[in-house]
This record gives structure tokens, C-alpha cells and sequence, in this order.
């Protein structure tokens, strides 16, 4: 009996000790991220990104961009990434089964030509129609193929057709700033055992878009002028939670913006543009994967043209979210299947070897 008593306490001291190293261990690492974060900042200086292009022999990179039915989209982001102030590089569009004019726009724009090619197929994909050349645009390769049915089909397809031994690839309706290329190929130039390199992938509300390229990043009061632009940019929003109290911690801009704002802002330009806004919305376990949630999130979703984009979480050392049961999951994207318009569910890969989405920047190495 007294086994009985006392073991509540003993788990509690347990637990308590627990807490207590792992805090402990959180403040004794600060000063080495301090140090690692002083070397970053002196690493990535602006004269070290534009050393990589001085140098005799920049890395050469292709750009591999996915693509399924983007015609509305693919020309403009087409041009912003043969724009980019890095020549050492070829850009290999993927057109993925497209059932719209995507493929034909392209060869009118940049008059693609058939240019069959010999090349070693490592990767697995559905079979490729064709391989197509610019003559406008001598650094674009453009791959027709079957529909793989997901992105990854498509991004293999890719890398076998890349004739460079650096691959970074961009979805179709991405915007990214000038200096990307400079800024992704410094850290191969600094230590010849990097084999990955990652950035940061942020939500386009409100930036301000010129010419295909981010020249200001703004917040979601921008949405509406972004919906009179003429441009069909997809637009993908940061949700997270269903409440703004919960959203208030998670993505704390809540606080300028709330929910409600947000969702009129999307709902105006969906129909305006006339594409499906997505709802993004990271499965958090315990956190905001109740069925109320659900509930509240379908509602959203039927107030204006959306897609929702549930993406379980991967877990990363140090961060006290967990990724939700398999069985959690299921259960939450069944809720929203017969309520909300459509639904999606991101299939996490790479996480047997902390390389799924979002755990390369919480394991980034000292760069020493």
C-alpha cells in the first residue's frame, strides 16, 4: 500500500526533474546559438553572396520547377527565374500531365522546339512525352510527361533531365527574391561537405510583386490591392488555428489580424480572381486537432473559393509541439471532407532521416 502512495509522488518528482534539465539544458545552449547565429551573420554578408558568382568556377545549378496546370501563372514566374542575377544556371520546367494550355503557351512564348535527349534515368517517374528546348531562352529545358499523380513524381523527372550537379527546386507560382541562388549555393562554397541547403518559404499576403520578383513584403491589408492587380497569383494563407486566441500564440500577426479580417480579405480575392484561395493548416497534436476544430475550419472554408491544406507536423528536437496519431489525422481530414470544398493532406517524406518539411532549419549545422 505504501508502494501505492508513493509512487504518484515519485512520478511527479520524475516529471518535475525532467522539466527541469530540459530547461536547464535550453538556457546552457543559448550562448553556443548566440556564437553559431555571430558566425552566421558574418558568413552571409552581402560581399560573400556576391563572391559566389566571382568566383573561377561558380557552382552550376538547375532550377526544377514542377508544373500542372499553371497556365495562368507560368510565364510571369518563368521569366522571374530567367531573371535572376545568377547565370550559372538552367531552369528544367516540368510540365506534369497538364490538362490545360500550359504546354502550349510555353512553346509559343519561348518557342520551344522537340530536342531529344540521352540521358541516365535514375529516378522514378511516369513516362516522358518529350523533351523541348528554347530557342529564345537557351538555358530552358522544358519535360512533358504522364501524371505521377504528386509533385515528387514530377521533381524526379526533373533531376533526371538537370544537367547540373546542384538542384533546387521552386513550385511553379513561387516568387523569390534576386539574390536566391547567390544566397542557396554561398553555403557549398564555404564547406565542401554540404549536401542540402533550404530557405525560408513565406506566405505572399500583402508583398508587393514587380516584375515577378518580391520587392516588399507586407501584411494581409494588402490582400485586396494584390486582387486588383490583373496578376492570377495563387494565394496560399497562414491559418493554424480556428480561434483567435490560439492563433494570437501561433502566428502572433493575429493580433494586427485577426481571423475575421483575414478570411474577408481571401474571400474578396478568390472571387475576384477567380481562383481557389488556400487554407493552410498545420496539425498540431493536441493543439488544434479536435473535431471543433474541424468544424470551425470547414465553416471557413465554405465562406469563400478555398482549398484546405492540412500538413501534419514534423517534429523538431528542442520544440514542444508533436505531430498528431495517424489515427488523429484520418480522423481530422474525414471531418472536413464532406464539409469544406476540398481538402488535401500533405504526405510527409523524409522524416526517417529529419529531412521532411520544416526540420532542416531545426537541425542547420554550425557552420564551423
Amino acid at each position: 500500500m505504501s508502494f501505492l502512495r508513493n509512487a504518484p509522488i515519485a512520478f511527479s518528482f520524475l516529471i518535475t526533474a525532467y522539466f527541469v534539465l530540459w530547461n536547464v539544458s535550453q538556457i546552457a545552449m543559448s550562448p553556443l546559438a548566440a556564437v553559431a547565429l555571430w558566425r552566421h551573420r558574418r558568413r552571409h554578408t552581402r560581399r560573400a553572396r556576391e563572391l559566389a558568382t566571382r568566383v573561377a568556377v561558380p557552382p552550376l545549378v538547375s532550377i526544377v520547377v514542377p508544373a500542372y496546370n499553371e497556365e495562368l501563372t507560368i510565364v510571369d514566374s518563368l521569366r522571374a527565374l530567367l531573371a535572376l542575377d545568377y547565370t550559372p544556371r538552367e531552369v528544367v520546367i516540368v510540365n506534369d500531365g497538364s490538362t490545360d494550355g500550359t504546354l502550349e503557351l510555353l512553346q509559343r512564348t519561348f518557342q520551344l522546339v522537340p530536342a531529344p535527349l540521352a540521358f541516365v534515368q535514375p529516378l522514378r517517374s511516369e513516362p516522358v512525352r518529350g523533351i523541348y528546348r528554347s530557342i529564345s531562352e537557351p538555358d530552358l529545358v522544358v519535360v512533358d510527361k504522364e501524371n505521377g499523380g504528386c509533385k515528387a513524381d514530377a521533381v524526379n523527372a526533373g533531376i533526371n533531365a538537370a544537367r547540373f550537379p546542384l538542384v533546387c527546386v521552386v513550385d511553379a507560382d513561387s516568387v523569390l527574391e534576386r539574390t536566391s541562388l547567390r544566397r542557396i549555393v554561398a553555403p557549398f562554397l564555404q564547406d565542401p561537405t554540404v549536401i542540402a541547403a533550404g530557405g525560408t518559404v513565406r506566405i505572399a499576403n500583402g508583398c508587393e510583386v514587380r516584375d515577378g520578383f518580391l520587392e516588399k513584403v507586407g501584411l494581409p491589408d494588402k490582400i485586396r490591392e494584390l486582387a486588383q492587380s490583373g496578376k492570377q497569383y495563387n494565394l496560399a494563407v497562414s491559418l493554424h488555428a480556428t480561434t483567435d486566441e490560439l492563433r494570437d500564440e501561433l502566428v502572433p500577426v493575429n493580433k494586427r489580424w485577426p481571423i475575421r479580417e483575414l478570411l474577408d480579405a481571401a474571400r474578396e480575392y478568390g472571387h475576384t480572381v477567380g481562383r481557389r484561395v488556400t487554407l493552410e493548416y498545420v496539425l498540431l497534436g493536441g493543439v488544434n486537432d479536435s473535431m471543433e476544430d474541424a468544424d470551425r475550419l470547414a465553416a471557413f472554408a465554405r465562406e469563400l473559393p478555398s482549398k484546405v491544406n492540412i500538413i501534419p507536423y514534423n517534429p523538431v528536437p528542442g520544440l514542444a509541439w508533436k505531430r498528431p496519431s495517424q489515427a488523429a489525422i484520418d480522423a481530422f481530414a474525414e471531418r472536413l471532407y464532406p464539409r469544406a470544398p476540398a481538402v488535401t493532406v500533405r504526405q510527409t517524406q523524409g522524416g526517417d532521416i529529419w529531412a521532411a518539411c520544416g526540420q532542416l532549419g531545426g537541425l542547420s549545422p554550425d557552420p564551423e
